[in-house]
C-alpha cells in the first residue's frame, strides 16, 4: 500500500501531499541543524528548544486550519499550496542559516540571497 494514500492523505491531491513531506524533511532537517549549531557554539538552551517545538506544533495547526479552510471553501487546495510553499521557503532559508553557521562555506549567490532574506527577516520582527 502507497503510505501517501493512507487515511486522511488521500483526501489531499499528490503535489499538497509532497509539499508537506517537504515542509516536514525540512523541518526536521532544521531541528537537527540548530541543535548542531548550538553543540558547535556551545550556547543550547532547552527553552530555545521548546520554544521551537511549540512554534513548530502551532505551524501543523496551521497547516491543518488552512487544509480545512480550503476544502470548506473549495479552493482547490490554492490556499493550502500556497500556505505550505511558503513555509517551505521559510524552513530552506533558515537551513542556509544554520549551515552557515555551522562552518559550511556557501557559493556567494546563496550568501547573497541569504542576507537578503535575514535583513526582510528582521525588519518583519
Amino acid at each position: 500500500m502507497n503510505f501517501l494514500q493512507a487515511g486522511l492523505l488521500k483526501l489531499l491531491p499528490t503535489t499538497i501531499m509532497w509539499l508537506l513531506l517537504a515542509y516536514l524533511g525540512f523541518k526536521c532537517l532544521d531541528m537537527l541543524l540548530g541543535i548542531l549549531k548550538a553543540w558547535k557554539n556551545n550556547n543550547y538552551r532547552s527553552g530555545k528548544m521548546r520554544d521551537g517545538i511549540v512554534r513548530w506544533i502551532a505551524e501543523i495547526v496551521a497547516i491543518v486550519f488552512v487544509v480545512v479552510v480550503d476544502m470548506v471553501l473549495g479552493l482547490n487546495f490554492y490556499l493550502c499550496g500556497f500556505t505550505l510553499s511558503l513555509f517551505v521557503y521559510k524552513e530552506a532559508g533558515s537551513i542556509l542559516e544554520n549551515l552557515t553557521e555551522c562552518g559550511v562555506e556557501m557559493p556567494l549567490a546563496v550568501k547573497e540571497k541569504l542576507e537578503v532574506f535575514n535583513k526582510k527577516e528582521s525588519k518583519v520582527e
